[in-house]
């Protein structure tokens, strides 16, 4: 359960084990929290991997526009059969 989703007053008040527990225990016989998903770890890694790709390829793309810029700024050119994006 999200720590979030468990009610509480806006009192300040010294909180303490003993008290959330109760929260707890109190919005379980309510029904009044819902479960997380949590992922398998294939999930996770499949998940992890594809920001990873994603991240590289948007690290290469910047890459490439910055050499394009400094060639550019230096008065290079870049013949037509090399500047396609591949």
């Amino acid at each position: 359960m999200n720590p979030a989703d468990v009610s509480t007053t806006k009192k300040k008040v010294k909180e303490n084990d003993s008290m959330d527990s109760q929260k707890i225990a109190r919005s379980l016989k309510n029904s009044e929290l819902t479960p997380i998903y949590i992922t398998s770890i294939q999930t996770s890694a499949d998940r992890s991997l594809i920001r990873l790709r994603k991240t590289r390829s948007r690290d290469l793309s910047r890459t490439k526009t910055k050499i394009k810029s400094f060639l550019h700024c230096n008065g290079l050119h870049i013949p037509v059969e090399l500047s396609k994006d591949n």
